[in-house]
C-alpha cells in the first residue's frame, strides 16, 4: 500500500503580494521615522547655532558697553533711524569704549592713550565678506571699530563732535564703510536706554542727558534660522507684510540682555 507522501506547497499569488505590501508599508514608516529624526536633528543643531551666535554676540555687546564712557567730551548716542528690518526700526547705538585703552609716548614726548569707539546698526546682508552687492530683505548687524589716539588728561580726539558717528559710519547705517560682521538673519534689533523713570528710544548724553550714560540699556533681538529668514524674505519681496509679520511672530527666536554701566557720570573735567 504506497504511502501518502506531502506535497511541498509553495507561495500563492496573494500571499507574495500581501508581504510585499506590508514589506512596503514597513519601508515607508522606517523611512519616515528616519525623516522626522534628521529633521528633529538639523532644527536642533541650527537652534543651538543661533542660541550660541546670539548670545556670543550679547555677551560681546555687554561687555564693551560696560567699559563706556560718557561726559562734556564723549558722547554716549543712541537712536531709531537705522535701516528697517521688515518693516520695524532699528537701532543704531554708538559709544567710546576704554576697557582697553592703551598708553604711549608720542614723537613729542607727550602721553596718550587709545581708547576705541563702536557702532552697532544694521545692514542688508552681503553674500560674501567685503562684496559690494547686498541681499534685499535679509539683515545682519554691522559693527564698526576704530581707534582714536587721545590726551590721556582729557580724551580730547577727533570725536570731539556730538554727531561723530555720522561720520564713523554710514548716515543711516545702510551701506558702505568698513564694517564687521556682527550676526546674521536679523529679525528686529532695539536698543532702548533708561534713566530709572523714563524709557528712550533714543538718547545723546551729549548734551542732552547732562553728559551722562543712561542707568542701563536693554538690547533686545529676534533672530531667524537660514530657512526662516528665506521664508522672510520671499513675503517681504511679494509686499505681503501681514503673513510676514504672523510669520515672524511665530518663527523668530527672541533675546535679551540688560547692561549697567560702572561709570554713569562720566571721567569729569578735572582729569
Amino acid at each position: 500500500m504506497p504511502c501518502k507522501g506531502h506535497h511541498n506547497r509553495g507561495f500563492t499569488l496573494v500571499e507574495v503580494l500581501a508581504a510585499m505590501t506590508i514589506l512596503a508599508m514597513l519601508v515607508v514608516f522606517i523611512g519616515q521615522i528616519f525623516v522626522q529624526a534628521t529633521n528633529a536633528w538639523q532644527r536642533g543643531t541650527r537652534q543651538v547655532e543661533s542660541d550660541g551666535g546670539a548670545r556670543n554676540f550679547l555677551n560681546a555687546v555687554a561687555q564693551r558697553l560696560s567699559m563706556a564712557a560718557a561726559d562734556e567730551i564723549l558722547p554716549f548716542y543712541l537712536d531709531n533711524n537705522g535701516l528697517q528690518t521688515y518693516g520695524r526700526w532699528s537701532s543704531r547705538l554708538g559709544f567710546v569704549h576704554v576697557g582697553d585703552a592703551q598708553e604711549w609716548v608720542s614723537s613729542g614726548s607727550r602721553y596718550y592713550t587709545s581708547v576705541e569707539e563702536m557702532i552697532y546698526y544694521i545692514g542688508q546682508r552681503r553674500p560674501l565678506p567685503g562684496a559690494a552687492n547686498e541681499i534685499p530683505n535679509v539683515f545682519e548687524i554691522r559693527y564698526m571699530q576704530q581707534r582714536e589716539a587721545t590726551k590721556v588728561e582729557c580724551y580730547t580726539n577727533a570725536t570731539t563732535s556730538v554727531a561723530w558717528f555720522n561720520a564713523f559710519s554710514p548716515p543711516s547705517g545702510v551701506t558702505g564703510g568698513n564694517f564687521t560682521f556682527g550676526l546674521e538673519n536679523v529679525a528686529r534689533f532695539q536698543v532702548f536706554a533708561h534713566d530709572g523713570a523714563t524709557q528712550f528710544d533714543t538718547y545723546l548724553s551729549k548734551p542732552n542727558q547732562g553728559n551722562r550714560l543712561p542707568l542701563w540699556v536693554d538690547i533686545y533681538l529676534e533672530i531667524l534660522s537660514n530657512a526662516d529668514a528665506t521664508t522672510a524674505k520671499i513675503f517681504a519681496d511679494a509686499g505681503n507684510n501681514a503673513r510676514l509679520q504672523e510669520f515672524i511672530q511665530q518663527r523668530a527666536k527672541r533675546y535679551s540682555r540688560r547692561v549697567y554701566f560702572q561709570n554713569r557720570n562720566g571721567y569729569g573735567g578735572g582729569r
